[in-house]
């Protein structure tokens, strides 16, 4: 019986400290009909010569070399030239469990499903790099609604590996990062009736550097995206697409309060703030019964009142005390310097 072949898609810029290791687990990987897409995204290090050398060890690597554009991009560029039966997407200073592809692949399977997602383990500058010893496997089927209530598993492109059909170049090159969530969403509104595999197991290795896109956030991020949201929010409105706004209008709100939050120091950003949770209100009003009556009340009530969302975030994330506290020490210290 022909094995499926797995598409791994992996975009490289920069990341000559971390490519081999991430190169090791891929190609040591136990499933081996796999076709290694990677994405020389305009690297200006040695990347480039790191992956000429892997080309030669191993004849399943295919090299795509693009004018440096970003992730989306990049994750566009080897879609484009992916043939496998399902698709896999691994970030270049990551790195996978042995077993990751053999195992989605078996979760898919066993649940009939569309999609298979497993767990990842977040690791630091400072930790080994090795894989984690797995217990039995339980895989759980996921439709729609569950999928939607666990909400970290549609934020990821990675740790998923997703059939072939359901792909198409849709990352939007336009957002600065979070491209996983939009794209997820994008996919479920095509294909509404999805089934999901979902383990709890850690297969995923998510490193974090001091100097990767997610320490560098700022609040255009939270702006950029809600700009994405919302026109498709209010269209799917306008157009009554029950399914549409399931997964977009809470999603507007969230970044409209996201980004009131961010710009909670910055004077110039105040009135533009207030105009997004404005329109954000009047979508939650707009919206029909497929998003939930609570859920709507309680957004409208965090749009509404800044405190109360601020309560709730240091709640959720005791450390943002710390970051509010070095923005209001970089705020006196522009005051002292007019």
């Amino acid at each position: 019986m022909r094995q499926p072949l797995i598409s791994a898609i992996i975009p490289v810029y920069n990341v000559e400290k971390y490519l081999d290791r991430c190169l090791t687990s891929v190609v040591e990987n136990d499933y081996r009909n796999l076709q290694i897409v990677c994405v020389n995204d305009g690297s200006v290090d040695s990347s480039g010569e790191i992956l000429d050398q892997w080309v030669r060890k191993d004849d399943r690597i295919q090299v795509v070399t693009t004018e440096n554009g970003g992730l989306a991009k990049a994750r566009n560029a080897g879609i484009r030239v992916a043939t496998g039966d399902y698709i896999g997407f691994v970030d270049s200073d990551d790195w996978i469990h042995p077993q990751y592809f053999s195992i989605l692949l078996d979760g898919v399977r066993r649940v009939d499903g569309d999609v298979a997602i497993c767990g990842f383990q977040r690791v630091y500058d400072s930790a080994p790099a090795k894989t984690y010893e797995l217990s039995d496997i339980t895989w759980n089927a996921l439709d729609r609604s569950r999928y939607l209530e666990l909400r970290l598993l549609r934020r990821l492109a990675w740790a998923k590996l997703y059939k072939k059909e359901l792909i198409s170049p849709t990352f939007n090159p336009s957002l600065l990062r979070s491209e996983d969530l939009p794209y997820n969403l994008s996919i479920l509104h095509r294909f509404p009736n999805l089934k999901f595999a979902y383990a709890n197991e850690p297969l995923y290795y998510y490193f974090t550097r001091q100097d990767s896109l997610v320490n560098t956030r700022t609040w255009v991020e939270g702006k950029l995206l809600f700009d994405y949201f919302v026109p498709i929010a209010e269209k799917c409105v306008k157009e009554h697409d029950s399914i549409g706004q399931e997964l977009y209008v809470l999603e507007s709100a969230k970044t409209a309060l996201v980004y009131r939050y961010d710009v909670m120091f910055d004077k110039e950003q105040k009135e533009s703030a207030r105009e997004v949770c404005k329109r954000a209100r009047r979508l939650l009003l707009s919206a029909n019964r497929s998003v939930p009556f609570n859920k709507r009340i309680l957004h409208y009530l965090f749009l509404l009142f800044p405190a109360l969302y601020r309560k709730f975030r240091i709640a959720n994330d005791p450390s943002l005390l710390k970051w509010e506290k070095g923005q209001r020490e970089a705020l006196r210290r522009e005051v002292a310097q007019k």
